[in-house]
């Protein structure tokens, strides 16, 4: 039982981390969001299940192990991102948008996007920590300017 249930844990742990489950639309092997959370809860189950059979049988690295996983995606997800300098990035104004993203990372969950709409037109931006990145509408960067 101890066995199957951390099986369970690891097969749902890869399919979420690397299953590309799709939010509005199926990802690209055809997982929607109901599949994501379906293994999240199968995960939060067998994990539940495995703590509580590896503390009856007295395995208690087992279960310090079982339980260690998801502190440290906790603390992987708030792990702060770093600041990052306007002035170092400057190279990218003139650039397309794919050597802003190879350079700065792709948007993250520490990254907002959205548009904006000035006197000069309406722009994509990405606010990274410490800057923030105007696209024009022909995905090629006009701006970077520091949030401070």
């Amino acid at each position: 039982m101890l066995a199957a249930c951390i099986a369970i844990q690891v097969i749902t742990l890869a399919v979420l981390a690397f299953g590309d489950i799709g939010f509005d639309k199926p990802g690209r092997f055809g997982l929607s969001f109901e599949h994501g959370v379906l293994c999240m809860a199968a995960y939060a189950g067998a994990l539940i299940t495995g703590i509580v059979v590896a503390l009856r049988r007295r395995r208690w690295v087992i279960a310090g192990g079982q339980g260690s996983v998801p502190l440290l995606l906790i603390a992987v997800a708030l792990w702060p991102s770093p600041r990052l300098s306007a002035s170092d990035y400057q190279h990218l104004v003139g650039q397309p948008i794919q050597s802003a993203e190879r350079e700065l990372g792709v948007r993250s969950r520490s990254s907002t996007s959205g548009f904006v709409r000035d006197d000069r037109g309406q722009f994509e931006f990405v606010s990274y920590r410490g800057l923030t990145v105007y696209f024009g509408a022909d995905g090629i960067v006009d701006r970077i300017e520091s949030e401070e």
